[in-house]
């Protein structure tokens, strides 16, 4: 993870607490439910990463990727 530009993955509580820790920009699938929910809410919320919604969003993150600073 130290290596990479982002983290794709599902907003769980432990890889959002690693990402945070480490400083990377989150692209986080859609989640099952639950705490996942809100974590996702507040990755998004704080602009520490983007919840793709539907797998084509996913899709489209790849294909034309945001400038990360």
């Amino acid at each position: 993870m130290e290596v990479s530009e982002f983290v794709i993955t599902k907003p769980g509580a432990a890889t959002v607490t690693e990402c945070l820790e480490m400083q990377k920009f989150m692209l986080l699938l859609p989640s099952v439910g639950g705490q996942e929910n809100y974590n996702a809410k507040f990755v998004e919320k704080n602009n520490y990463g983007v919840a793709v919604k539907f797998i084509i969003t996913f899709a489209l993150f790849i294909i034309f990727p945001p400038v990360l600073e």
